[in-house]
């Protein structure tokens, strides 16, 4: 995600990520973010462009035991392909709560 601000120019994601985590914003934002992936990829593969978009998962998302649940049904709402999307993950973010985030990741 890039953030180009009207008055301050472009805010680099390790700005302001880490105060969505804070905040609680992270699991709206990432929901957002995935949806709109997902109806980009529809759109495309509807003009014959077929991609992958890829989106990274904060650590908050792997300690979600619904992020996955919540991920099929945004599948199952969008008419995207799951082919169609790659989920990256840092290290960092398995590391938090690593029986948790395994779960999260088996679920996916």
């Amino acid at each position: 995600m890039r953030w180009n601000h009207p008055k301050y120019g472009y805010v680099p994601p390790d700005e302001f990520i880490p105060l969505t985590e804070q905040s609680g914003l992270i699991f709206p934002l990432t929901e957002w973010v995935l949806r709109e992936a997902l109806r980009q990829c529809d759109q495309w593969r509807k003009r014959g462009i077929v991609l992958q978009m890829a989106v990274n998962l904060s650590t908050c998302s792997l300690q979600d035991a619904m992020c996955a649940s919540k991920i099929a049904n945004m599948f199952s709402s969008l008419f995207a392909s799951p082919d169609q999307l790659i989920l990256e993950v840092t290290e960092s973010a398995m590391m938090t709560d690593v029986n948790r985030a395994m779960d999260v990741v088996s679920a996916l």
